[in-house]
């Protein structure tokens, strides 16, 4: 059975192996993608040489994450009658691992829009009137996929061994510790570490969703063209 240091070590190499195809964007983690002259598995185009597939925001999330999750505790009036640990680590862990979300929808969103070749001026629109994480997933998702969100994650479900509902279960129970947190400031101490590891353990089978619906609805929408 794993324990939480393997998958806080896991963190380092868990977005850096993505690379993007940049002929038909399929993504995945061939290492052969790094070589000029390779052949690129699914359409057979040449390579020019990888590119890495995520944003360099979603590398600084998973890099704050690992740091934070590692970090000491914060101990206040040491020394004191008073003294108490306060888990601002774990709370970093949280609101870092929920950006992460957030950062990975845009993405998604952004690469959606760019296969479909949205024009830029409708982009900024559709971006305007749903800047709110739920209303991207809830109302911009199905509009460019033809899928609900929920009905997207049960597709991959089936296609895959991994269980993308359970994982958006779990995900919006922690986003509901962050919830709290935010609007109720003295629920602070719930935010404990379970709470933190259940950040880490779910941060590759939420990386990998994410390579799962560009390829399902990015790469395909290029290979249907």
């Amino acid at each position: 059975m794993r324990n939480i240091e393997d998958y806080v070590n896991e963190l380092d190499h868990i977005v850096g192996k993505w690379c993007i195809c940049q002929s038909c964007l399929v993504v995945d983690d061939d290492r052969g993608r790094s070589s000029v002259g390779s052949i690129c598995p699914v359409c057979g185009a040449t390579s020019e040489g990888s590119q890495m597939y995520f944003y360099m925001s979603v590398h600084t999330m998973i890099d704050l994450i690992r740091e934070a999750y590692s970090s000491e505790h914060n101990i206040q009036n040491e020394g004191t009658d008073y003294e108490y640990q306060l888990n601002t680590h774990y709370i970093s862990v949280l609101i870092y691992f929920c950006t992460l979300r957030e950062i990975l929808l845009y993405q998604l969103i952004h690469e959606l829009c760019k296969s479909q070749k949205i024009p830029k001026g409708v982009y900024e629109r559709l971006r305007s009137d749903n800047k709110l994480y739920i209303q991207k997933q809830n109302k911009l998702f199905p509009s460019l996929t033809g899928l609900k969100w929920n009905d997207a994650l049960n597709v991959l479900s089936n296609e895959s061994n991994n269980d993308y509902e359970k994982l958006n279960e779990k995900i919006m129970e922690l986003v509901e510790y962050r919830n709290k947190f935010i609007h109720q400031g003295h629920k602070i101490f719930e935010i404990d570490s379970k709470v933190a590891e259940d950040c880490v353990k779910n941060t590759h089978l939420l990386i990998q969703l994410f390579v799962d619906l560009h390829n399902k609805y990015v790469h395909k929408e290029y290979l249907n063209k």
